[in-house]
């Protein structure tokens, strides 16, 4: 999520944090940027959630365009 999209941001966080099923769901990642970036942004969201899956770093349309 872009860093401007704060609102969207926090509504996630906090609907994460207070969901009792957490541990079991799975976060998938798709963003435009170099893999240490990803890991960085995958360390982040890993201790909200059970697990956390960096599904592409090209960006969102190059992810759509890959999966036809």
């Amino acid at each position: 999520m872009p860093a401007y999209d704060f609102d969207f941001k926090s509504l996630l966080i906090s609907n994460l944090i207070y969901n009792k099923k957490r541990d079991k769901l799975k976060l998938k990642i798709i963003t435009k940027c170099k893999k240490a970036e990803a890991d960085k942004i995958m360390s982040q969201y890993k201790y909200l959630v059970g697990k956390v899956i960096i599904e592409g770093i090209d960006g969102f349309y190059n992810y759509i365009s890959a999966k036809k």
